[in-house]
Formats: structure tokens, sequence, C-alpha cells
């Protein structure tokens, strides 16, 4: 407002300031310290960085404002992490050397995982020597070592990938290692190691790895068939088959409307059917062909698992239709009237490997050699046929160029049994057998193995691994898809659904496990931040989506049946400055709280949680406000500071007011502007009061003021705040008249140069550079 006395306004901030530069600053402690004075900076560092449209010189001033905050309040952790977060993701400056000084305070238990490897990354990147970032990382190891264990891990990790750039692998080896025992779930430490040293890697090790891995991700698809395939490689086969049921889950609830592929279900069902549970192959067989899924195969293991399970006339029935559909295909695929395309060679390892019928294997396996002469597997099939067929000499040849495939090395082997060469003959069989040891074709040399007398030993140790994978997993061992909405359980509380002008509300934000396995939160499915939706209506209509979205929760691993709780603050950023400037404007505070996902956006697997809280106006009469006026001088701290939020608000609404921008009903009156006033200028002097007691007062009042146009009165009294003896009054001064209409540069100019304390010097060099005239702060349309 008052545009047309802007010159006036800062000719006269500038006179008075440079008049008084030369004043003494050290009639205070050189190291203030007040938790009000330091959240009046880490305030307006949330409005700003809060307001959308952040940019680099907002980000830097926050920054800025935020290294006040921790002069002020250095135990407050919450100042640490949003300048952490701000320098590294927004900043236009080189932040290295405070980010080195803020970690080191900063890592503790509670420590946010996800803004200390921001933090590290961020230093790493810009130290310019290998030397450099060595000593960075030893540094903080020293100094924060035991603190916490994800972060000792981390940095342990990347100490290891700098030694391993010297060249140095038994060094980097040593630092890995330490790095996976403090936090087993270190996925990069463990690539690292099994990309350095994959034969000190047992397989026990690595499936432990793989289902940590799988807690830690267990919305991801390749995560679960990483585990599920390594299993069965194992030949634990229980194991696979729950990991692949696991991912019948998942892909059921990422895919609604897509049937299961066969990448999952074939590997399932050829698992379950090594296990007692092979009965179950016949259902899944059933689901998926009442889903329209046409499989030889899915069919061929049915039957077989149906055999085995002891249901012989099921099992007779199902090859019977299975053989009935396998013919059908092949006829209609040569009139090209199928998508599902089955070939000659898809009967001739049907009448090999599940109904054995040698006349009709040797059939369809020429059929199929004299259609794909060149393909491998068509060259293995009749080197097979033509084995059991004990045609020894024409499979040789067949078999040696089918020597790379399961089917071929059966082959081999049964030429070998023909010339009594048992032994051998063994070896290859074994070899067969460990190509696929879950198909049918490893079922088949399983056989011939026993018949000699040999009986199969799987290559790992089967219960060794299990008894140890039991000790750490117990009875979520087995994996087992559990619907997100199920798992995981949102809450969020609030003291109450009433908010008054002045108040804080926080929100405690509840995460409860009702999954039966360990929840990773803070490094895993669950990113640890937590957003928030604002809309606001009534007598104000606002509406900000994505307002808010932070740091809320440490790395956790939450067990089940357990719950962790964070605070979030509500009122911040622009709906404070909005309730703020209105308190006599009757409101909605409409919240949608949500946890955020990796990717940055509302994870959909967990329901928002709706809020809504009544702000009702101010109650004003002539003789409160005039009391609390009286009784400003001789109050208490928290008094005051709440009555000069009350009538710097008051003079914001009245001032809008004058510009027509209040468009609700409110009480008024002529004599009340210069009250308020009065009581920031006059008595009891809110900004002037020369006690040097009052300095956290005015620093509080100063940051209220912060996205009001001053008229000349209150910008003459602000400029009498630039040279007060206590530097936050002298920060906070140069913020509020920074942001007013021009001329307030060589202050800021001077101040950068010659102001006593470096912060007050640092803060005003950066309101000197590109910050909008209109600041970071509430735009004025909202006031």
């Amino acid at each position: 407002m008052h545009k047309d006395r802007s010159f006036s306004i800062a000719g006269t901030v500038i006179l008075l300031a440079l008049g008084q530069a030369h004043f003494a600053q050290a009639d205070l402690p050189a190291n203030l310290r007040s938790p009000v004075a330091a959240y009046a900076f880490y305030d307006l560092a949330c409005q700003i960085r809060y307001t959308p449209g952040l940019g680099k010189a907002q980000a830097d001033l926050a920054v800025g404002l935020l290294e006040a905050a921790i002069e002020l309040d250095p135990d407050n952790m919450a100042y640490y992490g949003l300048a952490m977060e701000l320098a590294c993701r927004y900043g236009g400056r080189d932040y290295t050397r405070d980010v080195g000084r803020w970690l080191a305070r900063y890592i503790s238990p509670s420590a946010q995982f996800g803004q200390c490897r921001l933090a590290v990354d961020y230093a790493l990147e810009r130290l310019g020597t290998p030397k450099e970032k060595e000593q960075f990382i030893q540094a903080l190891l020293e100094s924060s070592a035991g603190r916490n264990a994800a972060v000792d891990s981390y940095l342990l990790t990347q100490y290891g990938l700098l030694v391993l750039e010297r060249k140095n692998g038994p060094a980097a080896r040593s630092l890995l290692t330490k790095a996976r025992e403090i936090d087993p779930g270190n996925r990069l430490a463990f690539a690292k190691l099994v990309e350095l040293a994959p034969e000190s890697i047992e397989p026990a090790d690595y499936l432990e790895h793989l289902r940590l891995v799988m807690q830690q991700r267990p919305m991801e698809m390749d995560v679960a068939m990483a585990f599920s395939q390594y299993a069965e490689q194992l030949e634990l086969y229980e194991l696979a088959a729950s990991g692949y049921a696991y991912c019948a889950g998942l892909h059921a609830y990422l895919n609604k409307d897509k049937p299961l592929p066969p990448e999952i279900y074939l590997p399932w069902v050829l698992c379950l059917y090594q296990t007692d549970r092979a009965g179950d192959v016949v259902q899944i067989a059933q689901d998926l062909r009442a889903q329209g899924v046409v499989d030889l195969f899915l069919e061929s293991v049915a039957a077989k698992a149906a055999a085995k399970a002891g249901r012989q006339d099921q099992a007779s029935q199902l090859l019977a239709d299975t053989e009935q559909m396998a013919l059908h295909m092949v006829e209609r695929a040569g009139q090209g009237a199928l998508q599902v395309k089955i070939g000659p060679r898809h009967l001739a390892w049907f009448y090999s490997f599940v109904s054995p019928d040698k006349a009709k294997a040797l059939d369809w396996a020429n059929k199929a050699f004299a259609q794909e002469p060149n393909s491998v597997i068509a060259i293995a099939l009749l080197a097979y046929a033509l084995a059991v067929n004990g045609q020894f000499q024409y499979a040789s040849g067949l078999a040696d160029q089918a020597e790379g495939t399961q089917i071929g090395l059966l082959a081999r082997a049964l030429i070998l049994l023909s010339g009594a060469d048992k032994t051998k003959a063994a070896g290859v069989l074994r070899s067969a057998i460990a190509k696929d040891p879950g198909s049918l074709v490893a079922d088949v040399a399983r056989q011939y193995l026993s018949g000699l007398g040999l009986p199969y030993r799987p290559r790992v140790n089967a219960g060794a691994i299990l008894e140890r994978l039991s000790g750490r997993f117990g009875q979520t061992l087995m994996p087992r898809f559990v619907d997100p909405n199920q798992a995981i359980g949102l809450q969020v509380a609030v003291p109450s659904n009433v908010v008054r002008f002045g108040d804080l509300l926080v929100a405690t934000v509840m995460i409860s496990n009702q999954a039966l396995e360990p929840i990773f939160i803070g490094d895993g499915w669950i990113s640890g931040l937590v957003g928030v939706d604002v809309r606001v209506t009534g007598d104000l209509e606002r509406d900000w989506p994505g307002m808010i979205t932070t740091p809320a929760f440490s790395y956790t691993r939450l067990l089940p049946g357990r719950m962790v709780k964070s605070e979030v603050l509500l009122t911040t950023g622009p709906l404070e400055a909005l309730l703020d400037a209105s308190p006599q404007a009757s409101v909605r505070l409409h919240f949608y709280v949500y946890l955020v996902g990796p990717d940055g956006k509302p994870d959909p697997a967990v329901p928002a949680v709706a809020l809504t809280i009544s702000r009702p106006a101010v109650e004003l009469s002539a003789e409160i406000l005039r009391n609390r006026h009286q009784r400003l001088g001789k109050a208490g701290l928290p008094e005051a500071l709440a009555t000069s939020k009350l009538f710097v608000g008051l003079l914001k609404e009245q001032y809008e007011a004058l510009k027509g921008g209040a468009r609700y009903r409110f009480r008024f009156s002529d004599w009340l502007p210069g009250m308020l006033k009065q009581a920031l200028i006059q008595e009891p002097g809110l900004l002037t009061n020369p006690d040097p007691a009052w300095w956290e007062l005015k620093t509080w009042t100063l940051a209220n003021l912060y996205g009001l146009d001053l008229d000349i009165d209150l910008a003459r009294a602000a400029g009498q705040c630039v040279t007060d003896q206590a530097w936050p009054v002298r920060v906070m001064a140069m913020c509020v008249l920074a942001r007013q209409d021009g001329g307030f540069g060589p202050v800021l100019s001077w101040a950068s140069k010659y102001d006593l304390h470096p912060l007050a010097r640092r803060i005003a060099e950066l309101l000197a550079g590109p910050v909008p005239a209109q600041g970071a702060g509430l735009p004025k349309k909202d006031l």
C-alpha cells in the first residue's frame, strides 16, 4: 500500500540505518540463545519453503534463516534437517562445508536417513579430490559413529567405494563387509561385495539378502521374482513356491485386469509339483483356465501333479484332455486360426516327458525337426526320441549338436547307458538335472539316476540354509502377499477439531504394521515422507494441493503389531500466513494427509486420512483490545508474544480492508489502526522499546510483520531495528524491509560488509540478491 510514498519510506530508512551504523552492538551476549526467536526464523523459512514456486534465491534465503534458527537453538534437530533438504535440493550456492557441519550435529538415532543420504551425496559430488572425499567421510564417522546404524552403514559403503577407486580391493571389501554387518539390508554394499568376491558369498548369504530386500521393497515385482528364482535354483521348492505365490498376489494387486503371466505361473506350478503340495497345481490350472489361459505346459504339469498326489482318475482325465487340446491346437495352428501357437515340437515334448509314448514322440520329433531344422530344441527332442527308441547311432550326432540343452544332455546320458558306461552316464544325468532341477525333464533324469542306484543330491544343503534363515526370519521366512490396505494402518490425530487464532496445529501421524512381517520405513516401500493437501472454506476460499511434503519418519524396521508416531505441523507455509492475516475470518480447514511414495507422489496403496478443523473468528471488543494493550508492557513473554501476533494480524486485516481485499464481515473502528500502530511504535513499542531484554519480542514482532506493506511510520520503526544491539532483530528487520518497494539496497549492501555478526552479513547479502520484490512469502493477493 502507499505506493506513491515508497521513495520517502525507503529514503527515511536508509538515512536512519546508515546514520546509526556506527553504534556498538556488543551490549548483549555474543552467543544469544532463544527458542522463541529461533522458531520465528524457522517459521519464516517454512513459509518460503512451502510456498509454490520455490527458486534458488528463495531457497538460499530460507537456508540463511535456518542457520539463524540453529545458532539461537542449536539443539533443535528439525532446523538441521530442513536446512540440509533446502540446501541440497534447491540451493543455488555451494553448501559443502555447511552440510558437513550440519550432519555432524544432526546424525542421531532419530535422524532421517533420507536427509542424511541426500546430504552425504551432495557433499561427495562437490568435493574436488578423492582425498577430500575420504577425509569428509572419515570426519563424519569419527564424530557420529554408533549414533545411527543405517547412516553408519551408508558412510562405510561410500568409504569402501572411494577406497576401491584407489584399487585397494582388500580394504574396500573390509569396509563393505562391515557396512553390511551393521545393516544387512544394505543393497549397495552387498552388490559390490558380490562384484568384488562372488566366491565369498555363500548361497545362504545371497538368499538371506534377497529376502531382506523383499521385506524392504514388498511392492517391487523384480525383487520378489529374484528371490523366488534363486530359491528355485537352490531347489528350495517350498520356499520358491511361496515366493511365486507372493508374485502372483502382487501381480493381481498391481494389474487387476490382466491375467497372470506364464513367467510367474509356470515356475510356480513346477515348484509346487516338487513339494508335498503338488495337488495345489490342479486348482491353480483350473483358476487360470477360468480366466481364459490356454497353456499346454500348465495343463501338463497339472496332470502330472494330480498323478503325484494320488488322484489317478483325475490325472488320466487331465492327460486325455490335454492331449486332445494339443492335437486340436496343432491342427488349427496350421490353418492360422489360433493366436497361441502349438507346433510339432510341443507334442514331441508332451509324448516324451508328460505322457510317454515312444512311437508318437519319435513321429512328432521328426516333424518338428523337418519344420525347424536349425532349432536346437527340435534337434534335442529328436535325439532323445531316437535314443528312447534304441536308435543310438542316429541319436549320437544330434546329441552332440544339442549338448548345451537339458534334453540334449539327457539324450547323451541314454546313449552312454546303452554302452554300459554307467559312471559317465550318471555324471551326465546329474549335469542334465542341474540345468533346470524343477523341470519335468529333470524329473525323468532323476528316475534314470535312481534306476542306477545313485540318488540325486542337490548342490546345496537345503536343511542348513533353511535352519539359518529360520533363525533370522522365523515364521516370516515363507513370504505371503498381503494387500497394503490390510498391511498398513495410517492414522492422524489432532488435539482438537477447533484451532484458535495464533495456535499451531500439530498432527500426530501414526503408521501401524498390521501384517505378519516387518515393514521398513524410511528406506523402502514406505519412504517416510508425509504429504498434506489443504483446502480452506468459509469466509476465505483457498486450495493448496501438495502444500506440505516433509520427512516425518526415520529409518525404522517396524515389527508386526507395532506402531510408530511422528508429529507434522499443519499450520505452516501460505496457510499460516493466510490465517495470521485474517484473525476475524471464520474458516474450515480441510487437510488430506497421506504417505508419499518413493516416486514423490501420494502412495496409492495407503488411503489418505481426511481431517476438518474449524478456525473460528477472534471475538473482539474495545474493552478487550484496550486491556491487552495496557497490559502489554508488563506482560510475561508468552502473553506478549500472543498479543503481538494478534495486533499485527489485526493490522494486516485492517490494511487489507482499506484496500477492499477483506470480503468477509469483521469489526472495524476508526481508532483501531491507530491503537495497533501505537502498540508497535510508541507504547509499549514492540519495535522501538530500548530495553535490551525485549530483543526476543522484537524479533517475533518483526517476523509477524513479514508480508505487510509498511507505511512510513512502521518503516521508520523497522529501520531503527536494523541497528539494534541484538543481531536477530537486525536480521529480521532486514527481511521485512527488503521486500518493500525498493530503495533498501544500500542498507543491505552496507550490512553485508560491516555488520558485526557473520550471519547478519550473510543474510543481508542474500537479501540484496535476486529475491523477487514480492518475496517468497505469501503473495499479496492471498492476504
